[in-house]
């Protein structure tokens, strides 16, 4: 008769489910780590997008910088232009007028040397003379009120009949157009209320604008823009420019 024979797989079986508990463990610990890494690795992305975003940003800042620079070195270089126009224009008068000067003294040479009394002063003023025409010279300004813009240094500092306005132009002052806009509207209230304080018996008022000591274009041309849109809001029939180069 054939005995039976029984295993007893007790011991076994603890050991494959000993195994089976360890190899759950590393892949629970390998997905931990896998997961931490793409965490860490979502973060550094993210960290990278917001730097990507913020240089982008500083990029489209100095590239609208970049534009509004050129702009304003265009308006300058168009301003440069029209001012050795006008400068070629003034010298080109200034030169007839001496011309002039020095033709008329010439010409008169002989009565200037006999001059004895008024009599023979009067004789040498006529209705065309150029004499003549200087004599009336104070009549016309006594119907003028004058208001004498002077830019100093390189700090273009503000001066009006010789007063210190404590205003300057800087070149960061008016990088925008938004702030070149409020440094004119500056000049301009300055201006103005020289205008307002002025006293009675003036027809016109004739604004004249130099400049003294490396001042620089863009604060020139900014000052000469306030003074243009004065003249066109009071009319030209009743403000006059001018530029003088010294």
């Amino acid at each position: 008769m054939k005995q039976k024979i029984f295993l007893d797989l007790t011991p076994l079986l603890d050991v494959v489910l000993i195994l089976l508990f360890a190899f759950m463990l590393n892949v629970n610990v390998a997905n931990s780590e896998k997961d931490n890494k793409i965490q860490e690795k979502n973060q550094i992305n993210a960290t990278l997008k917001e730097t990507i975003n913020d240089k982008n940003e500083h990029i489209k800042q100095l590239q609208s910088n970049i534009q509004n620079l050129n702009q304003m070195i265009n308006k300058l270089q168009n301003n440069m232009d029209e001012l050795s126009f006008d400068t070629a224009n003034e010298k080109e008068t200034i030169k007839n007028i001496s011309n002039n000067l020095a033709k008329w003294f010439k010409d008169n040479q002989y009565k200037l040397d006999n001059i004895t009394n008024e009599d023979s002063i009067n004789s040498l003023i006529d209705e065309d003379s150029l004499l003549k025409q200087l004599s009336k010279y104070e009549t016309i300004s006594k119907k003028y009120f004058f208001i004498d813009i002077k830019l100093k240094s390189s700090s273009n500092k503000l001066f009006i009949n010789g007063e210190d306005t404590k205003t300057f132009i800087s070149l960061e002052e008016i990088l925008t157009d938004d702030a070149k806009n409020n440094k004119k509207e500056q000049v301009k209230d300055i201006i103005e209320k020289v205008i307002d304080n002025r006293e009675g018996g003036y027809t016109f008022i004739l604004i004249t604008l130099s400049e003294e000591d490396n001042v620089y274009r863009y604060a020139y041309t900014l000052v000469w823009e306030a003074i243009k849109d004065i003249e066109q809001k009071h009319g030209t029939d009743k403000i006059f420019k001018a530029k003088y180069v010294l």
